[in-house]
Formats: C-alpha cells, structure tokens, sequence
C-alpha cells in the first residue's frame, strides 16, 4: 500500500530497511490487547 500512496517517492523498495520496518510494525500493532504473540519466520537463503 505504501508503494502505492507514493510513500516511496518513486524511489526503489529496498528489503533492508523497507521491508523489515513494515514486518515489525504488523508484529508490533493491534496488539495491544493480547498477552503474547507467537509469529513464525522462516525462508531460504541462497
């Protein structure tokens, strides 16, 4: 959505910072009322 609203200004999204900035904020938001979250990460490297 953001590369859509222009929030990158045209520039090139980047895995590192862009990437893992939007995977901490959907962890870390609308979780306010929960006690824990479990969320699971995986991939290949390679």
């Amino acid at each position: 959505a953001k590369e859509r609203r222009g929030d990158y200004l045209g520039g090139t999204v980047q895995v590192i910072p862009h990437v893992t900035d939007a995977i901490k904020t959907f962890v870390l938001t609308g979780n306010e009322d929960v006690d824990f979250v479990l969320c699971e990460i995986g991939g290949t490297v390679g």
